[in-house]
């Protein structure tokens, strides 16, 4: 073997051994979307129905509330909708 031969297996080789790691990483990241996980835990479902209700309690509050003049309307919803999802199992 002389020297360009021996150039091209190594080449050969560090190419191949990239692009497997590549095909694996690949494969690692194409995993199932049942679950979304974080770091800490895995998130619960979302109950789109329950944010739905919340959403109308909080509408229907801002709709008939009086408020005093400078109050942060997106604070009062928030709260209103943070106090509804809360209290609604």
């Amino acid at each position: 073997m002389k020297t360009r031969d021996i150039v091209l297996v190594g080449a050969g080789v560090v190419v191949g051994y990239l692009l497997v790691g590549y095909l694996k990483k690949s494969k690692d990241k194409s995993g199932s979307t049942d679950d979304i996980v974080t770091t800490d835990a895995i998130l619960p479902a979302v109950d789109q129905a329950k944010i739905d209700a919340c959403n109308k309690e909080a509408d229907d509050f801002m709709a008939s509330a009086r408020l005093r003049a400078g109050t942060d309307l997106v604070a009062v919803r928030k709260e209103k909708f943070d106090s509804c999802m809360s209290r609604k199992s």
